[in-house]
């Protein structure tokens, strides 16, 4: 019960975190410009991982002609699982972390929760 509880609450974290408004956007959405409106990726919503294990993610930004196609990988929690800029998750101890992928310019994210267990 703790778990689906945490999943849900994670869920809603990552949703404000990574969808919610801000009257300060890093750019103007209606400024004539291109941004990111889409990422695919291997990053699925949750994700089973043992203390050390690793994965490696990839994402690739759309649409390609977008004013900055970068993307920003990160945890918000290191300590249990972290990532580099080039997509490889490592978990450290055991715990639940947000992974997410963030556009630098646009506004754009997406997210899992990764679980990990001895």
């Amino acid at each position: 019960m703790k778990k689906a509880i945490f999943v849900v609450l994670a869920a809603s974290l990552l949703s404000s975190t990574l969808f919610g408004c801000s009257s300060e956007l890093p750019y103007e959405p209606n400024d004539g410009k291109i941004y990111i409106d889409s990422i695919a990726t291997n990053l699925t919503s949750i994700h089973d991982m043992k203390v050390g294990d690793s994965i490696q993610f990839y994402a690739y930004a759309f649409p390609k002609n977008a004013v900055d196609t970068t993307l920003v990988f990160s945890s918000d929690s290191s300590t249990i699982v972290s990532i580099t800029q080039d997509g490889l998750a490592k978990a450290h101890r055991p715990g639940m972390a947000i992974l997410a992928i963030s556009a630098v310019k646009g506004g754009f994210g997406i997210g899992s929760v990764m679980r990990v267990s001895e």
